[in-house]
Formats: structure tokens, sequence, C-alpha cells
């Protein structure tokens, strides 16, 4: 029958645990724990015998091999027991509890035995004797229950045999069995209680000692996530003091770059007025205010990439792309450039033509080689720059190799960090922010690949990046019209224009440009406006729409007049700097758009192109 000890199931009965490995852990538990008590029985039996036996040697009706019985097995036997206990220790706490029972039975026995052969007053003394070694054999020897209680209800049985037949004294027997009995039933209790309560306690040790090693653990894991935890915010700390240091170190070099051009804009703009200024000198101070505001465009442009990166903004727009044309096209772009410095500018491509049409972001593919490449020139003085592509298995390697400073070797790799630029004198004398780099690195994961430099100080760098070969295998034509390229079309004149802008300067410059296309130029300064002079006016030719404008905006303006013109063209201005700019104007019925600050190359061409054919759904390039 199945009960529970402090819910571990065990048998009613002999009170063991069903599971072996637990039962096998509680004996060898019990036994340590009492050995000292064993022990001291042992020592108790081999007292009371050496007590007895000399006794018994001064009675006449002892027999003689009774007493050598005593002498020879039973005393010799407690003995070696006691001594088993310190020498053969582990023998004795694996077969303790046989060894117990043998040394209680012949005790036992030979107590009943002598009280069978002596006279009643000298037998009561004995059986005083016996009881003691019941109680021993229950309370003391710590045997299991059943065990205990068979060893019991053996001596009880023997004692009957012999007490019956031998003791003649009714009164006496009476007692005695009486005695017995009660000691045996008293006894059975005891040690079923004595074994309940060990089980009971040894499993409340486990669970103790399971909870405490539980605890241990859970502290040491705590104490490891503590010391990693605050590993951590000491990283996160040093990171931050660092990020701190380059942000502050950032910004000083910020204002030196944004002052620098703008000086040059307003000092020189404050020259122009000097009176009597030569036509060589006013080229000259314009040349400088156009170069400084190019200069703080670039700065500009640069910031707001970077915080398109850094905010999670930018978005890919992925187009068939032909990667041969677009090399070609920046070799063309920066051949004069570098000639200026007298330096050779190679381009090599490895692909034939209809193989070199892939799938991928065309304006950010542009952006990095031409940011490469810009900096190549810029750090270079003499020699040559080659820049190109090979294949290889699924991916391109794109290279941009210079002649120029190199980088030291242990700059590799945090040159293309934000805010971090190789060292002061190595970039000093060199114009820019320093973000290049970042703004390059950012591009290339954003089209899953990677960059890497190889480099060594006065000779040279050469810059890799990667970008998978996704081939188009359709056969497309892939026409690219790059903005700047002027291109012989009819000359378009006549035209009635009307320009939305709420911003004076805007508008006189807008103005100037396309005067020599127009017949008539009307302004409006916000979209309402708009909206009536193109009700009114149904003839205008062409539409230059700000798209951020007070009261309605160019998107609100815009899909009023597509209502009730479909055909008029309308070419979107802005200045925002966003990568889905261009869909937005499209999505809202622009034909095109144009970015802030407007170039006036940029911006006539534009209109050529558009009045020439207007179903061009060209997509304009932005250089960074």
């Amino acid at each position: 029958m199945i009960f529970k000890i402090f819910n571990t199931p065990a048998n009613i009965v002999t009170l063991r645990f069903k599971n072996k490995t637990l039962e096998h852990e509680f004996l060898q538990g019990y036994i340590s724990k009492y050995l000292s008590q064993l022990r001291f029985a042992h020592l108790a039996a081999i007292l009371f015998l050496a007590v007895v036996i000399p006794s018994e040697l001064l009675l006449i009706k002892m027999k003689q091999w009774l007493i050598i019985l005593k002498v020879a097995l039973v005393v010799p036997s407690l003995i070696l027991g006691f001594i088993i206990t310190y020498i053969f220790t582990g023998f004795y706490k694996k077969h303790y509890q046989y060894l117990n029972i043998y040394y209680i039975l012949i005790t036992g026995i030979s107590l009943i035995l002598s009280g069978a052969n002596v006279p009643d007053n000298f037998a009561f003394s004995l059986y005083c004797g016996l009881i003691i070694c019941l109680l021993f054999n229950y309370i003391f020897i710590r045997l299991s229950f059943v065990k205990s209680s068979i060893t019991g209800l053996i001596i009880l049985i023997v004692f009957f045999l012999f007490a019956f037949h031998n003791i003649q004294s009714e009164r006496l027997l009476t007692h005695l069995s009486i005695y017995m009995i009660s000691t045996n039933i008293v006894g059975m209790f005891s040690a079923y209680t004595i074994e309940f309560e060990g089980r009971k306690s040894f499993l409340m040790l486990n669970q103790i000692n399971r909870d405490t090693e539980e605890i241990k653990n859970a502290n040491k894991n705590l104490e490891a996530q503590v010391k990693e935890r605050t590993r951590e915010l000491l990283k996160a700390k040093d990171k931050a003091e660092e990020s701190d240091r380059l942000k502050s170190a950032f910004l000083a070099n910020m204002s030196h770059e944004i002052r620098t051009p703008m000086n040059g804009i307003l000092g020189f703009s404050d020259l122009l007025k000097t009176p009597k200024l030569s036509g060589e000198q006013q080229t000259q101070y314009i040349d400088i205010i156009q170069k400084s505001g190019t200069r703080m465009l670039n700065i500009i442009n640069d910031l707001i990439d970077i915080s398109k990166v850094e905010s999670g903004l930018v978005v890919t727009s992925i187009s068939n792309t032909n990667i041969n044309d677009q090399l070609e096209y920046i070799f063309t772009f920066f051949k004069p450039e570098v000639e200026r410095k007298n330096m050779q500018l190679f381009v090599n491509t490895s692909l034939d033509k209809k193989d070199s049409i892939i799938k991928t972001d065309r304006e950010k593919l542009y952006a990095i080689i031409i940011n490469l490449v810009k900096n190549a020139i810029k750090y270079s003085n003499s020699g040559t720059i080659i820049f190109g592509y090979e294949k290889k298995d699924n991916y391109l390697e794109f290279y941009v190799k210079d002649t120029g400073i190199g980088i030291p070797e242990k700059y590799h790799e945090s040159i293309f960090n934000r805010f971090v630029q190789t060292n002061s004198s190595l970039s000093s004398g060199y114009e820019g922010a320093g973000l290049g780099l970042a703004i390059t690195k950012a591009y290339v994961e954003i089209l899953e690949g990677k960059i890497w430099v190889e480099s060594e100080e006065e000779k040279g760098s050469i810059f890799y990046f990667t970008i998978p070969y996704n081939h188009d295998t359709e056969k497309k034509t892939i026409i690219e019209t790059p903005i700047e390229q002027i291109c012989e079309r009819e000359q378009i004149k006549n035209l009635k224009i009307l320009i939305v802008e709420d911003d004076m300067a805007s508008e006189l410059l807008v103005e100037a440009a396309v005067k020599e296309f127009s017949k008539e130029i009307l302004v409006a300064k916000n979209g309402i406006e708009a909206v009536k002079k193109c009700q009114n006016n149904l003839d205008i030719d062409l539409i230059l729409m700000d798209m951020r404008m007070p009261e309605m905006d160019g998107y609100e303006a815009t899909k009023q007049i597509r209502k009730f013109n479909k055909n008029v063209i309308i070419i979107a201005q802005t200045a925002f700097a966003l990568s889905n700019d261009r869909e937005k104007t499209i999505n809202v019925g622009c034909n095109d758009y144009i970015m802030k600050p407007i170039n006036q190359v940029q911006l006539k061409n534009l209109i050529t192109t558009l009045i020439n054919n207007k179903n061009a759904n060209r997509i304009p390039i932005k250089i960074i």
C-alpha cells in the first residue's frame, strides 16, 4: 500500500521509498548519522555481558557450555562488531542491518538461555537485560522498522518457549510476559515513528539542500549577470564618453566647415559692393562665392544623408541599372578635375553591355562610387586614379585605387565610423566633414554588400566594396540621361510659365533661369493663388511648383490643377532630401522634380526634355 512521506511515495508498512536511488541515499545517510550511537550500543552490550558472565560463574546451576558459548561466541562477536565500525567502516555501513540483527539475536538468545538455567531471583535480572536488549533493538540500534520488528518477535518467541518451560513462579512469569510484550509493542511503535521521522527529516533536508543549491546557483547566475551587466554598462559608459568626445570634435569641425564657406560667401558678397571693381575681380569673387556655396551644399547634403541613415529613413529603389554606363559617366564627369591636378584617371569595366545590366539601387550605387572617387581625388596630388569592377561568383567587386597619402593600418576600420577621422595631421588642409565614408558604408550595407580598404601610408589606397550580381536576363534597353548632359534639341521659346513660390529670392532665381523660354511669366505666392491662375489661364504651358507653401502646399495644388488640366507640364521644386520625394511628386500629378538649390543648367535641360517629350519619366541623378 502506497502513501506519501513529505510528498514522496513510500510503502506504508515498510516505509521504503519507491525511488530506489532515494532509498539507497537514505540508508547510507542514516547509518552515517547514527554510527556513534551504534558503537555505544555495541559497547554497552559488551559491558553488560562483562558484568553478567562473572556473576554466572558463581552460580552452581549455570551450565558450563552456556558460559563457554557466551565467552567464545557472543562476546567476541560484539567486540568484533565494535572493531568493524572503526576499521571496516565502509563494509559496516553497507551491511549494518544484517550484522546488527545477528548481534541482537545472539545477545538476546544468550540472555534467554541464561535465564532458563538460573534461579528465579537471578533470572529476573537477566530478563531485565533482555528487555534492555529489545529496547536497544528498536530504539538505539537503528534497524529498519520491519527488520527490528522481526528480530524482536524472534526473541519474544524464543523467550516464551523457554519461559513457560523453566520459570516456576507464575507471578514472575506473568510479570515478565507483560514486560516483554509491552516492551515489544512500545519498541515497534517507537521504531516506526523514529524511522518515519528520520525519513521525513531526510526528505526535508534533501529539499533544503536542493533549495540551497538552487539559491547558490541563482546567486552565482545573478552575480555573473551583475558582472556582465556591469561590464556592459562600463563598456556603454566608455562608448558614450567616446561618442560624446567624437561628437564634440565633430561639432567643432562642423563649425569650422560651415563657417569657412560662409565666410567666403558673405565676405566676397560684401566685396562685390566695392565701387570700381574690374571685371576680372568681379569674376574672381563670384567664382569664390559659387565654390563656397557648393562646398556648403555638400556639407548640408552629408548631414542630411547621415541623419537619414541614423534614423533609418533610407529607402531603396531597385531598378534595372547599366553599371558600365554609370562608370563611363562618372569617368567623364571627373576627368577634367583630375587633369587639372596633372593626374590621370582610368576606368575598367569587365562585363559587356548586355551583362552589365543589373537590378540595384542606381542612385545609391552612384553615390558610393562618386564619393570614393571624390576622396581619391581629394587626397591625391600626383599619379593615377583607377576605378572599376570585377565579377566574382554571384557578386560584383568594385574598387577605387589611388596613389595618394594613404591611411595608417590602425585606422583601416575606424575611418568608416560616424564622427571619426583618421588623424588631424592627415586630414588637415583637406575640406570636408568626414562623413562621406560613414554614408558610403551605410549605403553598401543597405545594398547587401561589404566595404573595406587596403592602404599604406604615403603609397596610396584601394577601397573595395561588393554588391550582389542580380543580372536582368530580359533584353531591355536602359536609357540614362544625366541631367548635366546638354542634348541638342529643338530650341524652346514663347512659353507661358507660372512660377509658384513663396520665397522671393527663389522666385527671382527661377524667373531669371526660365526667362529665355518665356513669352509671359505669372507668379503665385501659394497653392490657392496657383489654382486660381491656372483656372483663369488654361493656356499655361509650364508650372514650376514649390511643394512647401503656406495656406495650400504644392501637393494639394497639383491635385486640384490636374482635375481640370491634364496636359500642362508641372515641375516640382523641393528642398526635401528623402529618396522617395520624386515618387511623391509623381503620384500627385507632377511630371518631374528638381531639388533645391536649383542648378540653372539642370533646370534648363529638364524643361527642354519635358517640353519635347511630355511623356518622359527620367530619374535625376543626385551626386553626394
